[in-house]
């Protein structure tokens, strides 16, 4: 997990976006202690895919329970919002 977030974080992603619950709430609620293990802060937002789907539909953002994340998804969201998009996919 912190060698996935440590990547993300290196190559200036936006936010981490998973299919998996269970990825999702160990890549959202385990990052303070993979940023102590590697000694960096690893703060990027990790959003599930229905999620992100439901936004792209229009759906409004009290639909997803936004404020139940550990790491702040408002960056991403704003972003979003601007029409900023999010970076293209990072492969392996």
């Amino acid at each position: 997990m912190d060698k996935l977030l440590n990547c993300a974080v290196e190559k200036g992603a936006d936010a981490v976006v998973t299919t998996c619950p269970m990825c999702h709430m160990n890549l959202d609620s385990y990052q303070g202690p993979a940023s102590r293990v590697m000694g960096r802060s690893l703060r990027i937002p990790v959003l599930f895919l229905p999620q992100l789907i439901g936004l792209a539909f229009g759906l409004p953002e009290s639909e997803f329970m936004f404020h139940r994340h550990v790491v702040p998804v408002k960056p991403v969201l704003e972003r979003l919002s601007k029409g900023e998009g999010i970076a293209e996919p990072i492969e392996g």
